[in-house]
Protein backbone atom coordinates (compact mmCIF):
# COMPACT_ATOMS: atom_id res chain seq x y z
CA UNK A 1 0.00 0.00 0.00
CA UNK A 2 2.89 2.40 0.77
CA UNK A 3 4.30 1.80 -2.72
CA UNK A 4 0.97 2.63 -4.34
CA UNK A 5 0.66 5.86 -2.38
CA UNK A 6 4.20 6.85 -3.36
CA UNK A 7 3.50 6.23 -7.05
CA UNK A 8 0.27 8.23 -6.96
CA UNK A 9 1.46 11.24 -4.95
CA UNK A 10 5.21 11.27 -5.47
CA UNK A 11 5.57 11.36 -1.66
CA UNK A 12 6.76 8.77 0.85
CA UNK A 13 4.00 9.30 3.40
CA UNK A 14 5.88 7.52 6.18
CA UNK A 15 8.77 10.02 5.90
CA UNK A 16 6.68 13.22 6.01
CA UNK A 17 7.83 15.35 8.97
CA UNK A 18 10.04 12.45 10.11
CA UNK A 19 13.07 11.89 7.89
CA UNK A 20 14.90 13.28 4.90
CA UNK A 21 15.91 11.13 1.94
CA UNK A 22 18.02 11.39 -1.22
CA UNK A 23 15.66 11.84 -4.15
CA UNK A 24 18.52 11.70 -6.66
CA UNK A 25 22.19 10.75 -6.48
CA UNK A 26 24.63 11.04 -9.38
CA UNK A 27 27.77 8.92 -9.16
CA UNK A 28 30.90 9.06 -11.32
CA UNK A 29 32.82 5.95 -12.40
CA UNK A 30 36.48 6.60 -13.18
CA UNK A 31 37.48 3.07 -14.17
CA UNK A 32 36.57 1.08 -17.27
CA UNK A 33 33.50 -1.07 -16.82
CA UNK A 34 31.45 -3.76 -18.56
CA UNK A 35 27.72 -3.19 -18.16
CA UNK A 36 25.20 -5.89 -17.34
CA UNK A 37 21.81 -4.76 -18.60
CA UNK A 38 20.16 -7.92 -17.24
CA UNK A 39 20.15 -6.30 -13.79
CA UNK A 40 17.53 -3.85 -15.04
CA UNK A 41 13.87 -4.47 -15.77
CA UNK A 42 12.71 -2.90 -19.02
CA UNK A 43 16.27 -1.97 -19.96
CA UNK A 44 16.68 0.37 -22.93
CA UNK A 45 20.13 1.00 -24.39
CA UNK A 46 20.17 3.90 -26.83
CA UNK A 47 22.67 6.05 -28.66
CA UNK A 48 22.91 9.67 -27.50
CA UNK A 49 25.99 10.85 -29.38
CA UNK A 50 25.89 14.53 -30.35
CA UNK A 51 28.52 17.06 -31.34
CA UNK A 52 28.44 18.63 -27.86
CA UNK A 53 27.68 15.52 -25.78
CA UNK A 54 30.05 13.81 -23.36
CA UNK A 55 28.80 10.25 -23.83
CA UNK A 56 27.75 8.05 -26.71
CA UNK A 57 25.34 5.63 -24.99
CA UNK A 58 22.60 5.66 -22.35
CA UNK A 59 21.35 2.56 -20.52
CA UNK A 60 18.21 3.01 -18.46
CA UNK A 61 15.74 0.78 -16.68
CA UNK A 62 14.49 -0.21 -13.24
CA UNK A 63 16.49 -2.22 -10.72
CA UNK A 64 14.88 -5.62 -10.39
CA UNK A 65 14.99 -5.59 -6.56
CA UNK A 66 13.23 -2.31 -5.69
CA UNK A 67 11.93 -1.03 -9.02
CA UNK A 68 13.78 2.26 -8.63
CA UNK A 69 14.99 3.75 -11.93
CA UNK A 70 18.69 3.80 -12.85
CA UNK A 71 20.36 5.60 -15.74
CA UNK A 72 23.95 5.06 -16.89
CA UNK A 73 25.71 7.31 -19.37
CA UNK A 74 28.80 5.65 -20.83
CA UNK A 75 31.01 5.57 -23.91
CA UNK A 76 32.96 8.69 -22.99
CA UNK A 77 33.61 10.97 -25.96
CA UNK A 78 35.34 13.84 -24.15
CA UNK A 79 39.18 13.93 -23.94
CA UNK A 80 39.10 15.78 -20.62
CA UNK A 81 40.16 13.78 -17.55
CA UNK A 82 37.58 15.55 -15.38
CA UNK A 83 34.81 13.76 -17.30
CA UNK A 84 34.32 10.27 -15.77
CA UNK A 85 34.15 7.07 -17.81
CA UNK A 86 30.51 6.64 -16.85
CA UNK A 87 27.87 8.47 -14.86
CA UNK A 88 25.20 6.66 -12.86
CA UNK A 89 21.98 8.36 -11.76
CA UNK A 90 19.84 6.81 -9.01
CA UNK A 91 16.30 8.12 -8.42
CA UNK A 92 14.06 7.32 -5.46
CA UNK A 93 10.69 6.65 -7.06
CA UNK A 94 9.49 3.42 -5.43
CA UNK A 95 11.51 3.42 -2.19
CA UNK A 96 14.26 5.74 -0.89
CA UNK A 97 17.70 4.63 -2.04
CA UNK A 98 20.10 3.46 0.64
CA UNK A 99 23.84 2.87 0.39
CA UNK A 100 23.34 -0.89 0.79
CA UNK A 101 20.92 -0.93 -2.17
CA UNK A 102 23.16 1.30 -4.28
CA UNK A 103 26.23 -0.82 -3.57
CA UNK A 104 24.43 -4.05 -4.53
CA UNK A 105 22.78 -2.66 -7.66
CA UNK A 106 25.97 -1.07 -9.01
CA UNK A 107 27.99 -4.25 -8.37
CA UNK A 108 25.42 -6.10 -10.51
CA UNK A 109 25.36 -3.44 -13.22
CA UNK A 110 29.13 -3.12 -13.52
CA UNK A 111 29.86 -6.83 -13.12
CA UNK A 112 32.33 -6.08 -10.35
CA UNK A 113 32.21 -5.48 -6.59
CA UNK A 114 33.75 -2.47 -4.86
CA UNK A 115 34.11 -0.30 -7.96
CA UNK A 116 35.48 3.14 -6.90
CA UNK A 117 32.71 5.73 -7.11
CA UNK A 118 32.58 9.48 -6.61
CA UNK A 119 29.49 11.52 -5.74
CA UNK A 120 28.86 14.30 -8.28
CA UNK A 121 25.43 15.45 -7.08
CA UNK A 122 22.93 14.68 -4.33
CA UNK A 123 19.39 15.97 -3.80
CA UNK A 124 18.63 16.15 -0.07
CA UNK A 125 14.83 16.14 0.19
CA UNK A 126 12.33 17.03 2.93
CA UNK A 127 8.54 16.69 2.81
CA UNK A 128 6.37 18.50 5.35
CA UNK A 129 2.67 19.20 5.80
CA UNK A 130 2.89 21.63 8.72
CA UNK A 131 3.42 24.88 6.83
CA UNK A 132 1.73 26.54 3.85
CA UNK A 133 3.76 27.62 0.84
CA UNK A 134 3.03 31.30 1.66
CA UNK A 135 4.16 30.91 5.26
CA UNK A 136 7.31 29.08 4.16
CA UNK A 137 8.10 31.92 1.76
CA UNK A 138 7.55 34.53 4.47
CA UNK A 139 9.71 32.81 7.09
CA UNK A 140 12.54 31.70 4.80
CA UNK A 141 15.94 33.39 5.25
CA UNK A 142 19.07 32.65 3.22
CA UNK A 143 22.40 34.16 2.17
CA UNK A 144 22.42 33.04 -1.48
CA UNK A 145 23.02 35.85 -3.96
CA UNK A 146 20.33 34.88 -6.43
CA UNK A 147 16.77 33.59 -6.22
CA UNK A 148 13.70 33.51 -8.41
CA UNK A 149 10.10 32.39 -8.37
CA UNK A 150 8.27 30.65 -11.20
CA UNK A 151 4.61 29.74 -11.67
CA UNK A 152 3.26 27.02 -13.92
CA UNK A 153 0.05 26.96 -15.96
CA UNK A 154 -1.90 25.71 -12.93
CA UNK A 155 -0.69 28.55 -10.72
CA UNK A 156 1.70 26.41 -8.70
CA UNK A 157 4.79 28.29 -7.54
CA UNK A 158 8.39 27.18 -7.21
CA UNK A 159 11.11 29.14 -5.44
CA UNK A 160 14.71 28.64 -6.55
CA UNK A 161 17.42 29.80 -4.14
CA UNK A 162 20.81 29.95 -5.85
CA UNK A 163 21.48 29.28 -9.54
CA UNK A 164 22.24 26.25 -11.68
CA UNK A 165 25.93 27.15 -11.37
CA UNK A 166 25.89 27.55 -7.60
CA UNK A 167 27.60 24.96 -5.42
CA UNK A 168 24.19 24.37 -3.86
CA UNK A 169 20.66 25.29 -4.81
CA UNK A 170 17.42 25.21 -2.85
CA UNK A 171 14.05 24.37 -4.40
CA UNK A 172 10.73 24.85 -2.62
CA UNK A 173 7.44 23.85 -4.19
CA UNK A 174 3.97 22.47 -3.52
CA UNK A 175 4.37 18.73 -4.05
CA UNK A 176 0.72 17.97 -3.28
CA UNK A 177 -2.20 19.96 -1.89
CA UNK A 178 -0.81 19.43 1.63
CA UNK A 179 2.89 18.68 1.16
CA UNK A 180 5.60 21.32 0.78
CA UNK A 181 8.83 19.88 -0.59
CA UNK A 182 12.21 21.39 0.22
CA UNK A 183 15.15 20.13 -1.83
CA UNK A 184 18.81 20.98 -1.50
CA UNK A 185 20.67 20.25 -4.73
CA UNK A 186 24.24 19.73 -3.53
CA UNK A 187 26.87 19.74 -6.25
CA UNK A 188 30.36 18.31 -6.40
CA UNK A 189 32.35 21.27 -5.06
CA UNK A 190 29.99 21.75 -2.12
CA UNK A 191 30.07 18.06 -1.27
CA UNK A 192 33.88 18.05 -1.33
CA UNK A 193 33.97 20.94 1.14
CA UNK A 194 31.99 18.97 3.70
CA UNK A 195 34.02 15.80 3.23
CA UNK A 196 31.73 13.85 0.91
CA UNK A 197 33.42 12.05 -1.97
CA UNK A 198 32.40 8.40 -2.01
CA UNK A 199 28.75 7.29 -1.72
CA UNK A 200 28.97 5.89 1.80
CA UNK A 201 30.04 9.31 3.09
CA UNK A 202 26.67 10.76 2.09
CA UNK A 203 25.66 9.78 5.62
CA UNK A 204 27.59 12.92 6.69
CA UNK A 205 24.61 14.94 5.43
CA UNK A 206 22.96 14.05 8.74
CA UNK A 207 25.34 16.58 10.29
CA UNK A 208 24.81 19.30 7.67
CA UNK A 209 24.06 22.68 9.34
CA UNK A 210 20.99 23.48 7.25
CA UNK A 211 20.42 26.90 8.81
CA UNK A 212 23.68 28.14 7.27
CA UNK A 213 22.17 27.55 3.83
CA UNK A 214 18.48 28.24 4.28
CA UNK A 215 16.34 28.40 7.39
CA UNK A 216 12.88 29.21 8.66
CA UNK A 217 12.96 31.92 11.30
CA UNK A 218 10.72 33.38 13.98
CA UNK A 219 10.47 37.09 14.72
CA UNK A 220 11.15 38.35 18.25
CA UNK A 221 10.04 41.96 18.81
CA UNK A 222 11.97 42.44 22.05
CA UNK A 223 15.14 41.15 20.41
CA UNK A 224 14.70 43.66 17.57
CA UNK A 225 14.24 46.52 20.02
CA UNK A 226 17.35 45.54 21.99
CA UNK A 227 19.47 45.00 18.86
CA UNK A 228 18.64 48.46 17.45
CA UNK A 229 19.07 50.56 20.60
CA UNK A 230 21.87 52.50 18.92
CA UNK A 231 19.62 53.59 16.04
CA UNK A 232 18.77 57.29 16.41
CA UNK A 233 15.35 57.04 14.72
CA UNK A 234 12.91 55.38 17.12
CA UNK A 235 10.10 55.65 14.56
CA UNK A 236 11.97 53.35 12.18
CA UNK A 237 12.58 50.93 15.02
CA UNK A 238 8.88 50.83 15.92
CA UNK A 239 7.86 50.45 12.29
CA UNK A 240 10.20 47.50 11.80
CA UNK A 241 8.83 45.86 14.92
CA UNK A 242 5.23 46.32 13.78
CA UNK A 243 6.11 45.14 10.28
CA UNK A 244 7.70 41.97 11.61
CA UNK A 245 4.74 41.27 13.89
CA UNK A 246 2.24 41.91 11.08
CA UNK A 247 3.63 39.16 8.87
CA UNK A 248 6.24 40.96 6.79
CA UNK A 249 8.83 38.94 4.85
CA UNK A 250 11.55 38.00 7.32
CA UNK A 251 14.37 37.74 4.80
CA UNK A 252 13.77 41.37 3.78
CA UNK A 253 13.99 42.30 7.44
CA UNK A 254 17.22 40.29 7.66
CA UNK A 255 18.67 42.24 4.73
CA UNK A 256 17.68 45.57 6.31
CA UNK A 257 19.26 44.64 9.61
CA UNK A 258 22.45 43.36 8.00
CA UNK A 259 22.81 46.52 5.87
CA UNK A 260 22.57 48.57 9.07
CA UNK A 261 25.19 46.64 10.99
CA UNK A 262 22.91 44.30 12.96
CA UNK A 263 23.41 40.54 12.86
CA UNK A 264 19.95 39.17 11.88
CA UNK A 265 20.54 36.13 14.11
CA UNK A 266 20.12 38.45 17.12
CA UNK A 267 16.54 39.14 16.02
CA UNK A 268 15.44 36.15 13.95
CA UNK A 269 15.81 32.80 15.70
CA UNK A 270 15.32 29.32 14.27
CA UNK A 271 11.62 28.48 14.32
CA UNK A 272 10.13 25.25 15.63
CA UNK A 273 9.60 24.23 12.02
CA UNK A 274 13.34 24.65 11.36
CA UNK A 275 14.13 22.43 14.33
CA UNK A 276 11.92 19.75 12.81
CA UNK A 277 13.86 19.98 9.54
CA UNK A 278 17.10 19.57 11.49
CA UNK A 279 15.71 16.44 13.14
CA UNK A 280 14.62 15.11 9.75
CA UNK A 281 18.16 15.62 8.45
CA UNK A 282 19.55 13.66 11.40
CA UNK A 283 17.18 10.81 10.45
CA UNK A 284 18.32 10.83 6.81
CA UNK A 285 17.58 7.58 4.96
CA UNK A 286 20.76 6.31 3.31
Amino acid sequence: MQLIRRLESGVFQYLVNRAAFLDQVVLSVRSKCCLNGDALVGAVNSGILTSHGLYARCLRGNWHVTGNPIQILYGKTSPFERVPNARITLRSEIVPWTWAQAQLSIAELLNAPNVPLEVSLAELTFDSDRLSFEEFDRRMVYRARTSKQLKDDWGRRTIYVGSLRSQWQGRIYQKTDKIIRLEFVLRRDFLRKIGIRSPHTLALLRQLPLSRLLSLRSFAATRLWDATTHWPNSTVRRRLREWGQDGGCLRVLAWLLRDNGVDPRRVLIDSQRQLVYSEMAQNLIW
